[in-house]
């Protein structure tokens, strides 16, 4: 019976636990607006052109978010328009089926022997969760591996800074897409982003939490200083909030750094390549996907740009 109240309660999690690994914790309802107070263009957005003299739009998203948000820039929305493809991390059909993979992930995550995560963490670290996520939801979801825990503070943590999973800009750009007819292809699978998620050994995802307890203990401003970066449009601002997060986080454990690049560089250049293979011959491609994957070092950008593509804005 703990098991399956716990499974009920991480429902209204599942959406973010999924998108969380695009980078930006936080993955979905609504419209952006026209960039930072005074930008004359929108926020997190690129025009690249293609070897073969096509167009690749890249609209950065974030999972989380507020109304400043909406409406989408009119310049947003005619790119989506134009576009003989449209590419996101899940198609469209993987987004519907997401909600069913990861409850199931969790009936067969559950530690083994009757064990909790009382017994793995410190109990200062369980009266921190206990104290954000309340000690009923804690105790519910502590039979569970660490992952499923780690999802539910991302979740938690980001509401508490202020921020909607359902005012991200990812669902909005799905809906966009289907009204205009549309059909979205997938840079990866569901099944794989819940591998990154739920395939580390237990004593990893037990660094993950104990790592994301320190860095919500230490930084819990840390959210909101990279959804403001987001707002501002400030892109070597959010690259170096991002990078501040990883280095804090391998500086924690050396063993976290394997997981820091499962998260973000390997899906980096395996988003590259997929993006090159399935643009080739079209006009016009727009894509939307975490922002944090186009900033920083080994972003997706710089990947293109090693593979011909020249940003054109």
């Amino acid at each position: 019976m703990i098991a399956q109240s716990a499974i009920r309660s991480i429902k209204a999690f599942t959406g973010t636990a999924l998108l969380a690994l695009a980078g930006f914790l936080a993955g979905s309802c609504a419209q952006l607006p026209s960039g930072a107070p005074g930008s004359k263009e929108p926020r997190m957005f690129w025009t690249l052109t293609a070897p073969d003299g096509g167009t690749l739009y890249v609209q950065g998203t974030i999972h989380v978010g507020g109304d400043e948000l909406y409406p989408i820039d009119p310049e947003v929305l005619d790119a989506l328009k134009s576009a003989d493809l449209v590419l996101a991390e899940l198609s469209s059909g993987e987004m519907e089926r997401s909600q069913s993979l990861v409850l199931e992930r969790m009936a067969n995550g559950i530690l083994d022997k009757g064990a909790t995560l009382y017994d793995y963490l410190s109990p200062e670290e369980s009266a921190f969760l206990e104290g954000v996520m309340t000690a009923d939801l804690f105790k519910r979801l502590a039979p569970f591996q660490p992952w499923v825990a780690y999802s539910a503070l991302d979740a938690i943590m980001a509401g508490k800074s202020g921020l909607d999973p359902a005012k991200g800009l990812d669902m909005e750009l799905y809906s966009a897409a289907s009204e205009l007819g549309k059909p979205v292809v997938g840079l990866e699978s569901a099944a794989a982003q819940l591998d990154v998620l739920t395939g580390p050994p237990l004593s990893t995802q037990l660094l993950v939490l104990k790592d994301a307890i320190r860095e919500y203990r230490a930084y819990p401003d840390a959210l909101k200083a990279l959804y403001d970066a987001f707002v501002r449009d400030d892109r070597k601002g959010m690259g170096r909030e991002v990078s501040a997060s990883l280095t804090r986080t391998e500086t924690f454990s050396d063993e976290l750094a394997d997981f820091n690049h499962s998260l973000l560089g390997q899906r980096n250049v395996a988003w590259a390549e997929r993006i090159v293979a399935v643009s080739k011959g079209k006009k016009a491609v727009f894509l939307f996907a975490g922002a944090a994957h186009f900033v920083g070092d080994g972003n997706v950008l710089d990947l293109l740009a090693d593979r011909g593509y020249k940003t054109a804005r």
